[in-house]
């Protein structure tokens, strides 16, 4: 209970300040209202920044010039559709780039191609092939096909030079390398000719076979892409359901404040001037 004495004392003080007089401070005083309730940091989510929000609602309050506490209101709805508008892109986004990460990719493409587990490919093995590694693949295929059809029942190095020249030249490289003559090298390798060009056209045909999985898992990489870059039916549909309201929310604001200010013009138009009158008359 308080007393007389702190009764009559709070009746003094309400008669000293009565809120604004004018038209002027009264629209301003309305407009703090707006400015302290919308413009909160209560709006924002976290990791939102509640200074996007103030220019935002600016800029429509310079482009509409709302006059009064109900157009005030409605520039603040049409401000909260739009913000909220730029939350529901921002999140679609965020939940495609989640869905359509590395390894979800990467799972679809080694199913697609039916690998085991300890083959499945990883990420470094989309890189685009070597067109240079193709070539030189089919270059010892195509010259150890051409060995096969002279039907030699032994290679020699003139045979070698004449049919398969990249792999003589190969051969000699390698050699250099170790400072040895080719068949020198090939006896400290403990191999004779014949082995050699079997093994390297065995690694040519692994390869190719390597490239030609890699081309088709980059085609099903990129398919599995496209697909999830779309969101599943569900959360699409959530989120298209949403944005809908939102438009409506937007449409009807700007609707309910063009309305209120043609009202508002038209009574201001209609209005009859003050006519003076003239003592003399």
């Amino acid at each position: 209970m308080i007393s007389n004495k702190q009764s009559s004392a709070n009746r003094r003080n309400s008669t000293k300040s009565t809120g604004p007089a004018s038209d002027a401070g009264k629209v301003a005083a309305s407009r703090n209202a707006v400015r302290h309730g919308i413009l909160s940091s209560s709006l924002c989510l976290p990791g939102e920044d509640p200074q996007d929000f103030q220019l935002l609602f600016a800029e429509l309050t310079a482009s509409f010039q709302p006059n009064g506490v109900l157009e005030m209101v409605l520039v603040e709805k049409i401000a909260v559709a739009i913000w909220k508008q730029r939350r529901v892109v921002a999140a679609e986004t965020a939940a495609i780039t989640l869905h359509s990460q590395s390894f979800q990719l990467m799972n679809s493409v080694n199913e697609s191609l039916g690998l085991p587990y300890s083959d499945q490919l990883k990420e470094k093995d989309l890189l685009p092939v070597d067109p240079e590694l193709v070539t030189w693949c089919k270059t010892v295929q195509e010259e150890w096909d051409a060995l096969e059809r002279a039907g030699l029942r032994k290679l020699t190095a003139e045979n070698i030079q004449t049919l398969a020249p990249s792999s003589w030249q190969e051969l000699l490289v390698e050699a250099q390398g170790e400072g040895m003559k080719p068949k020198e090298y090939l006896n400290s390798e403990g191999t004779s000719l014949t082995d050699w060009l079997y093994r390297r056209k065995q690694s040519a045909q692994r390869e190719l076979a390597k490239a030609v999985t890699r081309a088709k898992a980059i085609e099903l990489y990129q398919i599995a892409n496209t697909g999830l870059s779309i969101l599943p039916d569900q959360p699409r549909a959530s989120y298209e359901r949403y944005q809908t309201t939102l438009d409506n929310q937007f449409y009807r604001a700007i609707k309910e404040l063009r309305q209120l200010q043609d009202r508002r013009l038209s009574m201001i138009e209609t209005m009859p001037s003050a006519v003076e009158t003239n003592p003399s008359e």
